[in-house]
């Protein structure tokens, strides 16, 4: 079985797509919740989750965020090791199955650039854009080319200037 869940955050649409079988039967249950933290709080933040066989916990819209731990204690709570924030939202994907589930964040990667997309880019596209551009040695060298010939024509212009004014002081005298 391959299903997709989305879950709604104040971030955006989280996709997460579900694998896994419903066992002897059974089917999976999903169930998520969302927190938002409204003020400071003196300790970790906890919740209360359940019998689960699965829990996932974005933090932010980001699953696995950097600096932020949390455990599942007594196999029901589920136990930030940090204080997190005010204004971080907090949502709990639990999984309560009586078959296997494994389930994984999919987010929408581009396999181009574009000016109105909000999803990821490719690494190698990424590199290809930048590697169109002109590099430092190619724009000095455009920029030199076109910047010689002006010098010249600037001098020489000068040079006229200078030579018809001569000419015209000497004839008046």
């Amino acid at each position: 079985m391959t299903d997709s869940l989305y879950v709604k955050t104040a971030g955006g649409i989280l996709p997460i797509a579900i694998e896994g079988t419903g066992g002897s039967g059974g089917s999976t249950t999903i169930e998520a919740e969302t927190h938002t933290i409204t003020e400071t709080a003196t300790s970790a933040q906890s919740y209360d989750i359940g019998t689960c066989a699965y829990v996932m916990v974005f933090v932010n819209s980001v699953l696995g965020v950097d600096g932020v731990t949390y455990g599942i204690t007594g196999g029901t709570t589920l136990q930030f090791t940090d204080v997190l924030p005010v204004g971080s939202e907090v949502v709990i994907v639990k999984f309560k199955t009586a078959g296997s589930v494994t389930p994984t964040p999919t987010y929408a990667i581009d396999s181009a650039l574009s000016a109105t997309s909000t999803n990821a880019v490719q690494n190698k596209v990424v590199k290809a854009a930048i590697d169109e551009k002109a590099d430092e040695a190619t724009v000095s060298s455009l920029i030199s080319e076109t910047v010689t010939p002006l010098d010249t024509k600037v001098t020489n212009l000068q040079a006229s200037i200078d030579s018809a004014y001569a000419k015209y002081v000497a004839e008046i005298g």
